[in-house]
């Protein structure tokens, strides 16, 4: 069943409105444990339909998904990296 996520960081950065997420569309859930807690990250596949109407902050930028894994990131984001990168549907 098709439901809306709830307004992302990404999108009040970007001033593009994420679409309709379906099931099918989920690309894992990732988990990590930290010292005194854990953590579980869905993450989704989601298909811009508009370009970026907002000039990202000086410390974000796109960046194409076969140079996705030489930019440093936490734990989570690596694993979901990975995931993206070993995966030709997304490429």
């Amino acid at each position: 069943m098709p439901g809306r996520l709830p307004r992302t960081r990404t999108e009040d950065q970007t001033g593009c409105d994420l679409p309709t997420v379906n099931k099918q569309d989920k690309i894992g859930v990732f988990r990590h444990a930290y010292t005194h807690y854990k953590i579980s990250v869905h993450a989704w596949r989601i298909v811009l339909s508009d370009e970026p109407t907002q000039d990202l902050p000086a410390n974000l930028r796109w960046v194409d998904l076969a140079d996705l894994l030489n930019y440093p990131m936490g734990k989570v984001a690596r694993l979901i990296a990975n995931k993206l990168t070993e995966n030709t549907l997304f490429q």
